[in-house]
């Protein structure tokens, strides 16, 4: 199993001003080396969507709705520092209505389908497999409350070829104050452990040791 290219990120939902995450802005308030290369690109098929800023390996899409970070290293450590990111974002911008937080794992299996192709074992598998219809995809979603109060959804997608796993560690909470202390803390490598014992205790598989920035 190897992360997913550019699976991993940040996204928080709130009411956010996209207008402040202009390049000074952006140098004078997240950026330590002044000298970091900085890009701003728009899409061109959608005006209406957000722009992506890049910056120290960070993929930033301020949106009115929500704000995204993403590394360009699809790593653990790439993600936290995403996440120190967005505690400067969001203890700079305090006075920013916020209402939920998502935290995005995705991998990919293509060789070990031992236990995980169980999984997609439907009852009326057969008799599709039977008939005209290709199959092109299935998928199972499970949502599981956590001990320490938020959620976790996890996706798990037979694309035939191969099976993609995705996990959303997802908050509800509306106070900024307490979304600055969970950044502080170890919440991200705590996460992706409990990501990485779900595949390996439930379905068997484990993250390659000698690729983990995905493909």
């Amino acid at each position: 199993m190897i992360p997913k290219k550019e699976g991993f990120n940040l996204v928080m939902l709130g009411s956010w001003n996209p207008s402040v995450f202009n390049e000074d802005w952006i140098l004078q308030n997240l950026i330590e080396d002044k000298s970091t290369p900085l890009t701003i690109a728009f899409p061109l098929d959608d005006p209406t969507a957000a722009r992506k800023i890049t910056f120290d390996g960070i993929d930033l899409f301020p949106g009115r709705k929500q704000v995204l970070l993403s590394p360009k290293d699809t790593t653990l450590e790439g993600l936290q520092k995403c996440s120190k990111v967005l505690l400067k974002i969001i203890t700079l911008l305090a006075h920013t209505p916020v209402r939920q937080f998502g935290v995005n794992f995705n991998f990919i299996e293509d060789n070990n389908f031992s236990k995980i192709d169980s999984v997609f074992n439907f009852s009326d598998k057969t008799e599709i497999e039977k008939g005209e219809l290709k199959l092109e995809e299935s998928r199972v979603a499970r949502k599981f409350l956590l001990p320490e109060g938020h959620s976790l959804n996890l996706t798990l997608a037979d694309l035939n070829s191969v099976v993609e796993i995705g996990f959303n560690f997802h908050y509800e909470i509306n106070d900024l104050s307490k979304y600055i202390e969970l950044f502080s803390g170890s919440y991200l490598s705590d996460q992706h452990e409990t990501a990485l014992d779900v595949c390996k205790n439930y379905y068997g598989i484990e993250l390659e040791e000698d690729d983990q920035n995905g493909i």
